[in-house]
C-alpha cells in the first residue's frame, strides 16, 4: 500500500496538479493555497477531456504541462510561500477534516478488501461500487466505452468522466481498480470537499470561524430523520428518511462526489472572477464548467441553468458580456462532451410533481405518516382544496426541513446577509440561483425507471444550504449572550451528526454482501481467458430468502450487479438490471432468453442460436445455482471449484 500510495501521490501530481496549475498559476488575486485547489480541480477537467479526445493528447497534456511548468519557472512559486505557523482555527480545520475523512469513508475503506472468507461489501456498495469497477474496466479497453453488462452495445446515457480518471490512473499506476475506487479517491474527494468548502466560505465571508462552521456541517450534517425513528421507537438512524443521502454516503456516488468538488472550484474562481476579470480565470471557469455534466449531469444542468439566469441579468441590468461569454463557452463544451454519449436523454424525466414528496409521506420505511397521507388522499377525492393543499404543504415543509437538519439554520443566512448584496454580488446570487435550480427538479420530476432516483439534484442543495449555515452560526456565537451562544453551539454540534451516525457504525459492523475466495478463483481463471461475452445466471430477488446464513449474503443473492463482469473483465450478456434500467436498455427480453436457456425452454437449435446470435462465449454459474442450470451440449466445463462453474461454448 506504501509503494502504490507513492505512485497515486506522482500521478496526481502529474496529471491534475501540474496541468491545471499552468493555467491558473499566474492569476493574481487568490493565495497560493487556493491557487493549488483550483489547479486539481481543474486537472481533473483537462485529464478527462484530453483523455476523452484521445489516449495520445492525454499523454500530450501531461508532458507539455511539465515542460511549461519547469521552463516558466512556476514551482518556484512554492519555495518559502507556505507559513506552516499553527494557530487555533488552522488546528481545528484540520482535524475537522481528518474526522470528515474517516466519518465519510469508513463503508468506503472497508469495501473490496479481502478477508478471510473472500471479497467483502458494505452498503450500497455491492451495486454501485461493482458497476463503476466493471465500466472502468471497460473504459481500460478504449473509447467510446462498451456497456459492461449488456453486451455488444456501447455504453449510452451515463457521465463517466470520473470512471475516464480511474481508468487512466489504473493503466498508468498499476494501482487495482479497487483500491482506486474504495480508497485512494474517496480519500482526495473527502480531503479536498473539506479543503474547498473552507475556501469557499473565506472567499463568500470573510471570516475563518464561518468557514470551521461551513466545513463542520459539510461533513458533519445529516437529516432529522433520527426523530422519526425516535417518534416509532426504532434504534436512531433514517439518513435518508426522508429521501437524501447525506455527506456521510455522498463517496459511495463518487461522479456526485467529484462533481461537487469541481462546483466548487467553480464558484470560488467564479467569485475571484467577479472580482476581477482574468482570461485564464474565464478559460478555468469554462473548462471546469463545461465538463461537470459529463461528471454528474444533475450538477451540469444545475450549473447551466443557473448561470444563464446570472448572465441575462448582467446583460440586461449591468451592459456586461463577459458572463454571456463563459455561459456560451461552457454550454459550447457541456454540448461537446454529452451529445455523442446521448440517445433521447429528454425521455429519461417525466413531469410529475410532488411525487417525490407524497411517496416519502406514504412509504413506511421512509417518513410514513399515514394520517397526512390520508389528508391528501381525502382532500383530493372530495375536493377539499384547503384540506389537500394543506397536507401538500405539511409534506413539502418535512421534505425541505427534515432532509436539511440542523442546516435549516441557514435560513438565516438571508436576514444577516443583506438584501442588496444577494442583488447585487454576483456569486451570492449564483448560489441563490442554484439553491432554487437544485431544490425544483427534485419536486416536479421523476426519472422514469427509478423515480426516486431524481432526488440527487437535491443533494447540491443539501451542500450547498450546509455552506451557508456557516456564518448564521457564527453570527449567534458573536451576538448572543455567552452562555446561551454555547448552549446552542453545543446542541447544534451534537444533535446534527446524529442520522448519519448509524450509517458511519455500519462499516465497523459485519459487511453485507461478499464473494467468496473460491468464486473468486473462478473470476480470476475466466479472467485469464480469451475475451468473450459471458452468459450469467439471472438474478432473482428471491434468492436471498433461500440462503441458510443470510449475513452476509453472496453478493448474487444480495443484489443485482455487475460483479461478473468487474472480476473477469468482460462484458457480460445481461447484468446488473437496475443499471440497465436506468440507462434505458431492454433488458426484460434478455433476463427472459437467459432464463429460457439456463432451464431448458428451449429446444437443441434455439438454444444453438441463441448463443450463436448473442456471440456468447462463457456461461458462469456460481455452484449453489448449478442444480437449476443445464447448458449441455453445448457447454463443456473448463473450470469448478466448490464455489462457480466456468463453461466454454463451443459454436462448431
Amino acid at each position: 500500500m506504501i509503494i502504490d500510495s507513492l505512485k497515486f501521490l506522482l500521478f496526481f501530481i502529474f496529471s491534475y496538479f501540474i496541468p491545471g496549475y499552468v493555467i491558473v498559476g499566474r492569476t493574481k488575486n487568490s493565495s497560493v493555497a487556493i491557487k493549488i485547489f483550483l489547479a486539481i480541480a481543474l486537472g481533473f477537467s483537462l485529464s478527462a477531456i484530453s483523455g476523452y479526445l484521445g489516449q495520445w493528447l492525454y499523454y500530450g497534456l501531461i508532458a507539455v504541462s511539465l515542460i511549461i511548468f519547469v521552463a516558466t519557472r512556476r514551482y518556484k512559486d512554492f519555495i518559502g510561500k507556505f507559513n506552516f505557523k499553527i494557530d487555533k482555527i488552522g488546528v481545528i480545520i484540520t482535524l475537522l477534516i481528518i474526522l470528515g475523512i474517516l466519518f465519510q469513508n469508513m463503508i468506503t475503506f472497508r469495501t473490496g478488501l479481502n478477508y478471510s472468507y473472500g471479497v467483502g461489501y458494505w452498503g450500497a456498495l455491492a451495486h454501485d461500487g461493482v458497476w463503476h469497477h466493471a465500466l472502468i474496466n471497460q473504459l481500460m479497453k478504449g473509447l467510446p466505452p462498451q456497456n459492461p453488462g449488456f453486451s455488444g452495445t456501447q455504453l449510452v446515457n451515463y457521465h463517466y468522466f470520473y470512471d475516464l480518471l480511474v481508468a487512466q490512473s489504473a493503466k498508468i499506476t498499476g494501482i487495482a481498480v479497487s483500491d482506486l475506487i474504495y480508497r485512494f479517491y474517496p480519500f482526495i474527494f473527502s480531503l479536498l470537499m473539506g479543503v474547498g468548502t473552507y475556501f469557499l466560505s473565506l472567499k463568500l465571508f470573510k471570516n475563518k470561524w464561518a468557514g470551521v462552521f461551513s466545513v463542520y456541517l459539510a461533513y458533519f450534517g445529516s437529516s432529522f430523520g433520527w426523530v422519526i425513528d425516535w417518534i416509532k421507537n426504532r434504534p436512531l438512524a433514517g439518513e435518508s428518511a426522508f429521501w437524501a443521502n447525506q455527506p456521510v454516503s455522498f463517496n459511495i456516488n463518487p461522479p456526485f462526489a467529484i462533481s461537487l468538488i469541481l462546483l466548487i472550484a467553480f464558484l470560488i474562481g467564479f467569485k475571484s472572477f467577479s472580482e476581477k476579470k482574468n482570461v485564464r480565470l474565464a478559460v478555468t471557469l469554462v473548462l471546469i464548467g463545461g465538463t461537470l455534466i459529463e461528471f454528474k449531469v444533475y450538477g451540469g444542468l444545475i450549473l447551466l441553468a443557473s448561470l444563464l439566469i446570472i448572465a441575462l441579468k448582467k446583460i440586461v441590468i449591468d451592459r456586461d458580456f463577459h458572463y454571456l461569454i463563459i455561459f456560451a463557452g461552457i454550454l459550447a463544451l457541456s454540448l461537446f462532451v454529452f451529445l455523442p454519449g446521448s440517445r433521447g436523454a429528454g425521455g429519461f424525466v417525466t413531469f410529475f410533481p410532488y411525487w417525490i414528496i407524497d411517496s416519502m409521506v406514504d412509504i413506511v420505511d421512509r417518513v410514513g405518516w399515514p394520517r397526512l397521507s390520508l389528508a391528501r388522499t381525502v382532500g383530493l377525492a372530495t375536493q377539499n382544496w384547503p384540506k389537500f393543499f394543506a397536507a401538500e404543504a405539511v409534506g413539502l415543509f418535512l421534505f425541505i426541513a427534515g432532509n436539511l437538519g440542523t442546516r435549516i439554520l441557514a435560513a438565516g443566512a438571508f436576514f444577516i446577509i443583506p438584501v442588496k448584496k444577494w442583488w447585487q454580488d454576483n456569486s451570492y446570487l449564483l448560489i441563490f440561483v442554484m439553491l432554487f435550480a437544485s431544490i425544483l427538479p427534485t419536486l416536479l420530476f421523476v426519472q422514469k425507471t427509478d423515480p426516486w432516483n431524481i432526488i440527487q439534484f437535491t443533494y447540491y442543495f443539501i451542500y450547498l444550504v450546509a455552506v451557508l449555515a456557516g456564518p448564521v452560526l457564527y453570527w449567534i456565537a458573536v451576538k448572543t449572550p455567552k452562555i446561551i451562544a454555547a448552549a446552542i453551539l453545543i446542541s447544534f454540534i451534537v444533535l446534527t451528526p446524529i442520522s448519519s451516525v448509524w450509517t458511519f457504525k455500519s462499516g465497523l459492523n459485519e459487511n453485507v454482501s461478499y464473494i467468496a475466495n473460491d468464486e473468486m478463483t473462478a473470476l480470476n481463471f475466466l479472467k485469464g481467458q480469451p475475451d468473450g461475452v459471458v452468459l450469467t445466471f439471472p438474478y432473482d430477488p428471491y434468492l436471498r430468502y433461500a440462503i441458510k446464513n443470510p449475513t452476509p449474503l453472496p453478493i448474487w443473492a444480495y443484489q443485482t450487479s455487475a460483479y461478473v463482469s468487474a472480476y473477469s473483465n468482460k462484458q457480460t450478456y445481461s447484468e446488473d438490471l437496475m443499471q440497465q434500467g436506468i440507462l434505458g436498455n431492454d433488458f426484460l427480453e434478455r433476463q427472459k432468453l437467459s432464463d429460457n436457456y439456463l432451464h431448458q425452454r428451449m429446444t437443441s437449435n434455439e438454444a444453438a442460436d441463441f448463443l450463436k446470435k448473442e456471440n456468447i462465449s462463457y456461461i458462469y454459474i456460481p455452484k449453489a445455482l448449478s442444480p437449476q442450470v443445464n447448458v449441455k451440449p453445448k457447454g463443456k466445463i473448463i473450470f469448478e471449484n466448490d464455489m462457480a462453474i466456468v463453461y466454454r461454448i463451443n459454436h462448431e
